[in-house]
């Protein structure tokens, strides 16, 4: 097909072994398309292959410049006719286009740099309040993910109906955002920016979409993840607190610590250590380990916030001798920050923390678990919300399942296994808390 900006095409491809009888093995009448197609279908034997345009936007004529036909010999999975891609599809190299926003070279957005941008260029972006960022694949594909600020994001079909996939303009994020969300077909995507903490433009440096093979979970639009997310692989990072080396408290070692250093510290009774995570998760239990080199003993409580000005205490230590390993577990909720204050140090006026997870890794929390006769949370908590047992009834399932999930099996099958799980709960709006879904249907009939 031509690749102008401004033309799409809907169409449908036909094909027969006699000229009389003919199979529709790709239906895109109720899309738009440009540029490249890579059409895949189960094998079928055919002679004659009919292209049928149905509608381009800008005249009456259809355009077809190439078209190659052949047996593909790496596995690929649909649903229906429809193409499921495990690899990014946002790229030039696609036939992918940006078609709003503006930045100093036309597509940057999807040339695959994201390292080379400063203040002046490598991004892509808008004015808040006016318009959007759209990205229009070549064709249609089933989506799940898209790897800050605050934003919502809608995809489309047609670039007249859409639909929201994800919603953060309540929350503040920053850097590489992995989003995901219930496969959907999408050959347009519109990301808005809707606040800036410095100005008034929102900047896109890169952005890929694809369908997610490996399992995992949601409530409403928010990922409840399994793996720790304070890494700075995740793009967290310690925002304040003091240490040698920067962002040593999430860096993995928690190995080489000593007298001088390999810890984040503050002064107590001033400040605390908070971690940033990249993007919104919901949450319930955090691992950090207490410097430990001799026998002191540490006090301290942990709040925890999705937009950096409403805090809420999740972890309550201030009466209790802290040494160590801690695993903490609390009602789940929503986070973006977490502020660790100490309050007590029986060898000086410093709080010490060599290492923080968030969420615990899954073989720990496991084992915390099992080893736990009851569970005492002591955080604060809203109305109604669910606690941390009923919460993990539902979480612990979810360590077993994460990597099951293979395009073979897909293949085999010749259907698209499920890998994501919604959890039967809910958010409410200005809320970090999570509540039971039964709840707002209760709301509803009243």
């Amino acid at each position: 097909m031509t690749d102008h900006k401004e033309n799409a095409y809907s169409y449908y491809v036909e094909v027969s072994v006699d000229n009389i009888n003919w199979t529709k093995v790709v239906d895109y009448r109720a899309y738009l398309c440009r540029s490249w197609q890579k059409l895949y279908f189960p094998p079928i034997v055919a002679t004659y292959i009919r292209v049928v345009g149905t509608y381009n936007t800008v005249n009456k004529v259809f355009h077809l410049v190439s078209m190659e036909v052949f047996y593909m010999q790496k596995q690929f999975a649909l649903i229906g006719d429809i193409h499921v891609p495990i690899e990014n599809m946002a790229t030039i190299e696609g036939s992918a286009v940006v078609s709003e926003g503006v930045s100093r070279m036309r597509n940057a957005l999807i040339n695959g740099d994201y390292q080379s941008y400063d203040w002046d260029s490598g991004y892509t972006c808008h004015q808040i309040g006016s318009g959007g960022i759209i990205i229009q694949l070549c064709q249609p594909y089933i989506v799940s993910s898209m790897s800050a600020y605050s934003y919502y994001i809608e995809v489309s079909v047609d670039n007249i109906n859409w639909t929201k996939v994800i919603d953060y303009r309540p929350y503040l994020c920053r850097s590489w955002q992995k989003l995901y969300f219930p496969p959907i077909v999408a050959t347009y995507i519109r990301v808005v920016g809707t606040y800036n903490t410095v100005n008034k433009v929102f900047h896109l440096v890169s952005m890929e979409v694809f369908y997610m093979q490996k399992q995992f979970a949601l409530i409403g639009d928010i990922h409840v993840p399994i793996e720790n997310m304070a890494t700075i692989e995740g793009s967290a990072v310690v925002s304040e607190g003091v240490s040698r080396m920067r962002n040593a408290l999430i860096n993995g070692d928690y190995q080489s610590y000593d007298w001088d250093s390999g810890y984040t510290c503050h002064q107590i009774g001033s400040g605390g250590i908070i971690i940033q995570l990249c993007q919104p998760y919901i949450v319930s239990s955090m691992r950090l380990l207490l410097w430990d080199c001799d026998n002191r003993s540490y006090s301290y409580y942990i709040e925890t916030s999705y937009d950096n000005v409403t805090w809420t205490k999740v972890v309550d230590k201030r009466t209790s001798a802290c040494r160590s390993w801690q695993i903490l577990t609390f009602a789940p909720r929503i986070v973006t920050f977490i502020r660790i204050c100490g309050t007590h140090n029986t060898a000086n006026e410093v709080f010490h923390c060599v290492h923080f997870e968030c969420p615990c890794q899954p073989d720990a929390l496991k084992l915390h678990m099992n080893e736990q006769t009851s569970i005492s949370t002591d955080n604060e908590k809203e109305e109604n919300s669910i606690e941390y047992e009923e919460f993990y009834k539902h979480y612990e399932p979810l360590f077993d399942s994460t990597n099951n999930t293979n395009v073979s099996s897909m293949i085999d099958n010749k259907t698209l296994i499920q890998t994501h799980t919604i959890l039967p709960f809910m958010i409410k709006s200005k809320s970090a808390a999570i509540y039971p879904i039964e709840q707002e249907n209760d709301e509803k009939n009243e």
